[in-house]
């Protein structure tokens, strides 16, 4: 990518998906998360569809992580830019659902690695034969706000307003729009590589919460005329010092 004048690489030309897999890892990677991208990587090879594993390691600035990974993914002819942070667990069958659904942004269920201990002790009191790991393994929703019941159909992509990059698929046409829209005032470089900074936290001008890197590119896509998708169907874990799950369906059955 050149650094001035530039613009993104065109489409590509061929018409099967393939996806760019941006990993920013900055403390190693989860037991979980090499076993799913094993998985996922199996599961696009039977459709005939390639994965391009993109690694960037020791970043602390994850917003310029997710800058340089846009900036590789340019430079290829994937169709799709997909980030998974390396402490997650997933589906490969959510993310090839996730493909399908052909939205311009969609993320996956994540929760924060904290515990919701209202969700632990409702669990252990209507389902007294829980184990202890059962009840303590959901973590605080991260990246929505609405409960499961408010949900339409929990196997159909539902509008949101932003969603969480922890596990997010991007469209190239998105990339592109965005990364031209702001090319003028988020350029930058860092290292010898040159980035638009995309993900950079906002602050909202009316409540002045500052705004997190990926909300940020969520509200940037909408302005370049992109909605934002959740993915209710999908199951996630998020490794910390104990492995949270995210899973609406769980929620709703047990509700």
């Amino acid at each position: 990518m050149a650094s001035s004048g530039s613009s993104p690489s065109a489409p590509p030309s061929n018409p099967l998906p393939r996806i760019f897999l941006a990993c920013p890892n900055y403390k190693g990677a989860s037991g979980a998360f090499i076993v799913s991208t094993l998985r996922l990587q199996n599961a696009l090879r039977d459709r005939g569809t390639i994965l391009h594993p993109w690694l960037i390691e020791n970043e602390s600035n994850i917003d310029r992580a997710r800058g340089k990974a846009v900036t590789a993914f340019l430079a290829t002819n994937a169709s799709h830019l997909l980030f998974i942070d390396t402490d997650h667990g997933y589906l490969a069958e959510d993310i090839l659902r996730m493909i399908d659904a052909d939205k311009p942004i969609i993320g996956a269920v994540t929760c924060q690695k904290t515990f919701d201990f209202k969700a632990i002790v409702d669990a252990a009191r209507e389902a007294p034969g829980l184990s202890v790991e059962a009840c303590v393994a959901y973590g605080t929703p991260f990246n929505f706000s609405r409960s499961p019941e408010e949900f339409d159909d929990l196997m159909t992509p539902q509008l949101t307003k932003r969603i969480g990059t922890g596990l997010m698929l991007i469209r190239r046409d998105v990339v592109a729009a965005v990364f031209a829209a702001y090319y003028a005032t988020h350029g930058c470089s860092h290292a010898g590589v040159y980035f638009v900074d995309m993900f950079k936290t906002s602050i909202d001008p009316e409540t002045r919460d500052q705004i997190g890197t990926d909300y940020a590119f969520c509200d940037r896509a909408k302005a370049c005329g992109f909605d934002t998708w959740i993915a209710p169907w999908t199951q996630t874990t998020h490794r910390g010092e104990y492995t949270f799950k995210a899973s609406l369906m769980s929620m709703a059955e047990s509700a």
